[in-house]
């Protein structure tokens, strides 16, 4: 599997949250995770999600950010755009799994996931903890059956 990992962070190259995804992601020696660490700008994301959409060489795209304000509103639906078929069920299961550590907020939790040109398209957006929950409840678990779905 390869994927691309574009991290958004206030702070570069200051990135734990790019790095606990990288680390969570690689399951194997054949797994490849190519990291980008980026500033929030969502025109600079519109083109590298286009470039990495494009590039035969990535199996995903995951898009992730734990940024001030509405940052990660903004970042999850500029990734939403993109998605030429998203998964509806991703964010009530999300918000499931994290009801029980953040409460009513997760309700308005961030991330979408689905498809985009056969590949798995995804955005995590939040604190390390709620991202971390959500890899590990939701996303790793069926990460194979998710990048075989996207490919079709």
């Amino acid at each position: 599997m390869k994927m691309a990992v574009l991290s958004f962070v206030s702070d570069p190259p200051h990135d734990p949250l790019g790095e606990l995804v990288q680390q969570r992601l690689t399951r194997g020696s054949d797994d490849q995770i190519v990291r980008e660490v980026l500033r929030p700008d969502l025109g600079r994301l519109k083109g590298l999600l286009l470039a990495a959409l494009t590039d035969p060489r990535f199996d995903g795209i995951l898009v992730v950010a734990d940024l001030p304000g509405m940052g990660n509103e903004n970042l999850v639906g500029q990734v939403e755009a993109s998605l030429q078929q998203p998964l509806p069920a991703w964010q009530p299961l999300v918000a499931q799994l994290l009801w029980p550590q953040i409460g009513s907020q997760a309700l308005w939790s961030h991330g979408c996931l689905g498809r985009s040109h056969r590949r798995l398209l995804a955005a995590l957006a939040g604190n390390q903890q709620a991202v971390e929950a959500v890899l590990d409840g939701l996303l790793l678990p069926q990460l194979d059956r998710l990048l075989d779905w996207s490919a079709r």
